[in-house]
């Protein structure tokens, strides 16, 4: 409703608080010493209270200097090479030179499933920054060169130069308040405790303000993003990104870690498996389940980025399955470089799961172990107590079969018909194959002991915002927050 100019002075003042207002002090106290300075050398002698004042001031100086020090880390990745990268840098530079972005100087490869452009200031809050370009080799390996190069139209499209600078700059100043948060997250100095005593304070007072601006930001790097690689690219990267995420999470790593209960260490070609999951030819009716589940999903309140189905609607595309992959975006981009690069990731991805690959497979070998003998006992005069039948079942779910335990628990309901976590675990895998009658266990679960209503309203309303019941879901929103908040439940 106001000018821009209006509008980002009045941002300006409400958002960074105790930047500005540190700069500016800073700047007063540097100076009073300066003119302090020179009325003693305009006078020709020495005064022990000037001294005295220049020594604190001094010493204030330093503090507060200290205090608007932060060092801000730069992301973690493997430096992707302009020479190994021809096409890469090239596409890069073309989508940058269209949205009048600023330079990238330095590219970097991660294991995530994620692409996103990072600036940070070299000199801490006083600016300068350097801006890094993160590319998640998963992502590449999701999408086609096509649908790629409209995800890094959309990531420079944050930092546009073109069009809406004031939406941009909101955007900037979000990601450096988090990145100040985090900071201080880490750090146990006096500095840190003082600043996360007003971080906790102002955040959602500075989040509340600035989050209508950052989802509309949203919206104009997928406009951008529309623009320099097609509107039909765009849709098609973000139905890809979300139906592929599906597969990876609720198929390809579940498969994968199940194999640490057979062997003590984790594969050596994680990214090569990776790329054959998603150039195969997956079965078109999961892929469209997972589709269907992303198009019933609402905008959250407490999300910047936009339901699938809104971002579509923006670009006035529907939802269709994209094409398979012929080609991924890391094959083309990469080349000939693309196996050292996978190699050197899989490296890493050893190094970060191998305690815990090991531990798994400890874990599993004792279990297992355990669960034969329980199987045993189970057949004798005396039986298995309810610990030890609750035990049995959960291991058997765990490494056998879920159509197996769930028998079971119902054999622990026909003997203990009131056992709060038998009704839990069957509603909670009759959700997980989409039966509702699923949601009457998990209701009388948390009916019988209250310790079971946090998981199962949450299981709940998962179920049912994820098809789009958003009315039957609420009530067991809101139950979750009476309990959370020790109120009754009805």
């Amino acid at each position: 409703q106001y000018p821009g100019c209006f509008r980002k002075f009045c941002f300006l003042v409400t958002s960074p608080i105790p930047l500005w207002v540190g700069q500016l002090t800073l700047a007063l106290l540097v100076a009073m010493l300066a003119m302090l300075v020179w009325l003693v050398i305009d006078s020709h002698r020495i005064n022990v209270g000037a001294v005295k004042i220049a020594i604190v001031l001094l010493v204030l100086i330093l503090i507060i200097a200290r205090s608007l020090w932060v060092q801000l880390h730069p992301p973690q990745g493997i430096v992707v090479r302009p020479e190994k990268a021809k096409y890469l840098f090239q596409t890069i530079e073309k989508i940058r030179e269209a949205l009048q972005a600023p330079k990238t100087h330095q590219v970097l490869l991660t294991n995530e499933f994620n692409a996103a452009v990072c600036q940070i200031p070299r000199l801490g809050i006083f600016g300068f920054p350097q801006n890094y370009l993160i590319l998640g080799l998963p992502l590449m390996q999701a999408l086609s060169p096509e649908q790629f190069r409209a995800v890094l139209a959309h990531e420079f499209g944050h930092l546009s130069g073109a069009h809406s600078k004031f939406g941009n700059w909101v955007y900037r100043v979000r990601r450096s308040w988090y990145q100040l948060m985090a900071s201080f997250d880490v750090d146990d100095g006096l500095t840190a405790k003082i600043f996360t005593i007003f971080f906790n304070w102002y955040a959602p007072f500075f989040g509340a303000y600035s989050f209508v601006l950052a989802r509309t930001n949203e919206y104009e790097a997928d406009n951008y993003s529309a623009k320099i690689a097609g509107g039909k690219n765009l849709a098609d990267a973000l139905i890809a990104i979300e139906v592929k995420h599906t597969v990876l999470e609720e198929n390809f790593w579940p498969t994968l870690y199940k194999k640490a209960d057979l062997t003590p260490k984790p594969p050596n070609s994680l990214f090569q498996e990776m790329q054959k999951t998603f150039q195969a030819k997956l079965e078109t009716e999961d892929l469209q389940k997972y589709l269907d589940q992303a198009m019933k999903r609402e905008t959250s309140s407490a999300d910047t980025h936009p339901a699938l189905k809104d971002r579509l609607a923006a670009l006035k595309q529907t939802s269709t399955l994209p094409a398979p992959l012929k080609q991924t975006a890391a094959q083309y981009f990469f080349g000939n470089a693309l196996p050292d690069y996978a190699q050197r990731l899989d490296k890493e991805w050893q190094q970060q799961v191998i305690t815990s690959w090991q531990e798994r497979y400890e874990y599993a070998q004792t279990s297992q172990k355990s669960l034969a003998e329980l199987n045993q006992r189970s057949q004798t005069t005396h039986g298995l107590t309810l610990d030890e039948s609750l035990q049995r079942a959960a291991w058997t779910e765990e490494f056998e079969s879920t159509e197996v335990a769930l028998s079971l628990y119902r054999e622990v309901l026909a003997m203990y018909a009131n056992e709060p976590s038998a009704h839990f675990a069957i509603g909670r895998i009759l959700l997980s194959q989409e039966q509702e009658q699923g949601i009457e266990s998990l209701k009388k679960a948390m009916d019988v002991k209250a310790d079971f209503t946090l998981p199962s309203c949450q299981l709940i309303y998962n179920f049912l915002m994820a098809r789009g019941r958003e009315k039957e879901a609420e009530p067991y929103y809101q139950r979750a927050v009476r309990y959370a908040e020790g109120l009754p439940n009805h």
